[in-house]
């Protein structure tokens, strides 16, 4: 990976507090996520629409990395009961009792982790503290009203080159 992993990390559980938020919504229409995709396609357009298609591989490698840790095959990790053609033609993927798990499971060890994030971004501005606080306790509500203006912020910060 090209990135500090951490960084990457806190991008990576952004994504998942999305999805879980769109989900949570009824899975409505969206320029961002798709009832037809699983993880991967949703994480791809994810990065797109909010200019992070610069670390799209790193954290599509890094999902990828979770998945083989939790012994699931890589590409296909959802879909042992189910054929992932099905869900796709049904436009149901976004409810995969075991993909919504994971997205959970994530989300609560993220929020787990919390304090350790706080220790290593202590160097962070204001602005990108209150987007990893806010994010790690937000309800889907208030996640969905921050994230507009959380996601250019958080990545500006976390990424931010030296000129």
């Amino acid at each position: 990976m090209n990135f500090d992993i951490t960084k990457l990390h806190v991008l990576l559980q952004s994504f998942y507090l999305s999805y879980d938020a769109w989900v949570k919504r009824g899975a409505p229409d969206s320029d961002i996520f798709s009832r037809d995709c699983g993880l991967c396609a949703n994480l791809y357009d994810w990065c797109n629409v909010n200019h992070l298609s610069g670390y799209m591989d790193d954290l599509l490698d890094m999902l990828h990395d979770d998945f083989e840790k939790a012994g699931l095959d890589k590409r296909l990790p959802f879909n042992q009961t189910s054929p992932y053609s099905r869900e796709m033609f049904k436009k149901a993927c976004h409810e995969n009792k075991e993909r919504l798990q994971w997205v959970q499971d994530n989300i609560d060890l993220f929020k787990k982790e919390q304090g350790a994030l706080r220790n290593k971004y202590e160097t962070l501005s204001d602005a990108a503290k209150m987007v990893v606080y806010t994010w790690a306790g937000a309800d889907s509500e208030q996640f969905e009203a921050s994230m507009d203006k959380s996601v250019p912020v958080l990545r500006d910060v976390l990424f931010k080159r030296e000129e």
